[in-house]
């Protein structure tokens, strides 16, 4: 059986280290510069949403010195405020963190519409709704954008898995707010 998807780059986790200040990270810069999408969206391996790796993505380039960078910022900026409106507290809480980073002169405005959809969907408990799908391909699978059956909830190859505790749901929003300087109650 072969490994090649699993032993692949994955800018999902290479953008999670590209921010690391004890981590020397032009290398996984320099991966994330080439791994863009024409959309402007960096593509996710274990997540079904792109915010995801587009947010980490975007915010590992913002310690890059390289000026190309800016422009890469400012097309995920685009992608993500161009997106269709979501209930999804994950996709909404990166997507977020995209504009933020983006730093395009007129985000006030969309995040002025975005971060209270989010509080909104905070539940009485203080947790977010479960929306974090974690992507778990075959082995083999290098693109698993082209693979057209997923399990859901399933276990193994081709499965998607959503996160039912809402830890990673959670963690992900109340992090896109503290960017943000907002508090959720």
């Amino acid at each position: 059986m072969s490994f090649a998807g699993w032993c692949n780059g994955h800018v999902c986790v290479t953008a999670a280290a590209a921010s690391l200040e004890l981590f020397e990270a032009s290398q996984a810069r320099s991966y994330l510069r080439q791994a863009q999408l024409p959309s402007g969206a960096w593509g996710a391996y274990w997540w079904t949403d792109d915010e995801y790796a587009t947010a980490l993505a975007i915010e590992g380039l913002a310690t890059g010195s390289e000026p190309e960078d800016d422009l890469r910022r400012a097309r995920a900026d685009a992608w993500a405020r161009r997106l269709p409106e979501t209930t999804s507290a994950f996709a909404l809480s990166h997507r977020i963190r995209i504009v933020l980073a983006g730093a395009n002169p007129e985000r006030s405005a969309w995040l002025s519409r975005a971060l209270p959809a989010l509080v909104r969907l905070q539940d009485i408990d203080g947790g977010f709704p479960a929306s974090a799908w974690l992507r778990i391909p075959a082995p083999h699978v290098v693109d698993p954008s082209t693979e057209p059956q997923w399990a859901r909830n399933g276990r193994g190859g081709n499965s998607i898995n959503l996160d039912t505790s809402r830890f990673f749901t959670t963690a992900s929003v109340v992090a896109a707010l503290a960017r943000a300087g907002v508090h959720a109650s």
